[in-house]
């Protein structure tokens, strides 16, 4: 098996590396220093230019890019390596035009990457719905400090400071979006709050405030920033039978709870307690996912479709729709 990593930098990296275990790698950044830097580490091939990489006609390709570069790569990659599994760093696209594009090209080979769903925390969360009766309602929320989020990186030349290349903490941070829809179903209608509150040098919201109806009637509450001094992520479901709480606090070491209230104990059990969270198991799990599938094993669920993926997308710009009108709600 070979798989090809188009993008070389931190997301990359851990893909090809992660990807090593399990296959053959190939690795393309047009920065040429970047390539053959983390080639060396793998004793792989690197190249700068993108049709001379995909020429090797490698049975998997992980796109690993800035958003705003997702589509055309992903529509060469289906071209050029007419039998190859692609895998596309979240979230897909842009655009929804871009989205139809890739659909009708696509046929079933392109996936999104959608590492939280295998996230420790997400499976235990899951795991804790099976007791506490019919969800009512969530509460989800992630937060880190953008300045430190990519050490040693100017976080003003990122993509993530502007819209039009795939920036703004609601299209950034469009996990809390998957893993919601993963976990409970398409969302149906959305009313958000996006706003810039900091003095962050972007032209971009670091503030998201949204709320969301799914079809089968589950409410969320979904908090996005960018100003938290520390990293916090988690959730808590309420259901009729009892209460469900995820908390992370911290990355490298992340100090991960999730905990299980059940109303006929009256008791609180623990379902995970990690004080240093292996935070690429996930990522190992996706690859895992990814290569058993191009091997043809059935498809994980740890592994969103495009149409998941496109359902994500489409969530985020119904939220872009609602702040526009002052928090209207939004039909999907």
């Amino acid at each position: 098996m070979k798989i090809l990593i188009i993008g070389c930098g931190s997301i990359g990296q851990r893909h090809a590396r992660n990807a090593a275990a399990f296959s053959k790698v190939l690795v393309c950044d047009h920065e040429e220093d970047k390539a053959k830097v983390l080639a060396e580490s793998l004793q792989c091939r690197s190249f700068t230019d993108l049709e001379e990489a995909l020429s090797q006609q490698p049975d998997g390709v992980i796109i690993a890019l800035p958003t705003h570069l997702h589509y055309e790569t992903a529509l060469k990659a289906l071209r050029i390596c007419e039998r190859a599994k692609i895998l596309v760093e979240k979230p897909v696209c842009l655009s929804l035009a871009e989205a139809a594009g890739l659909q009708e090209q696509a046929q079933d080979r392109l996936f999104v990457v959608s590492n939280m769903r295998a996230h420790q925390a997400v499976m235990a969360l899951k795991e804790g719905l099976k007791s506490i009766g019919k969800p009512l309602f969530a509460r989800a929320h992630f937060g880190n400090d953008l300045p430190s989020m990519r050490p040693g990186v100017d976080y003003r030349g990122l993509y993530v400071v502007q819209r039009e290349t795939g920036g703004g903490v609601t299209m950034d941070c469009i996990h809390e979006i998957d893993y919601l829809q993963h976990l409970f179903g398409p969302i149906a209608f959305v009313s958000a709050q996006l706003e810039k509150i900091s003095a962050l040098e972007i032209a971009a919201e670091d503030y998201a405030a949204i709320n969301t109806i799914h079809q089968n009637g589950m409410r969320a509450e979904i908090h996005l920033d960018y100003l938290q001094k520390i990293k916090q992520r988690g959730c808590e479901v309420i259901g009729e039978n009892g209460t469900v709480i995820w908390r992370s606090i911290g990355k490298a070491p992340e100090h991960c709870k999730v905990d299980l209230y059940s109303a006929e104990t009256r008791c609180w059990t623990s379902l995970l307690d990690s004080v240093s969270l292996d935070i690429n198991a996930c990522y190992v799990s996706l690859i895992e996912a990814f290569c058993a599938l191009i091997s043809g094993a059935p498809r994980s669920g740890n592994l969103a479709t495009l149409a998941e993926g496109v359902a994500a997308l489409a969530c985020v710009r119904a939220c872009y729709d609602s702040a526009e009108c002052k928090g209207q709600r939004v039909e999907i």
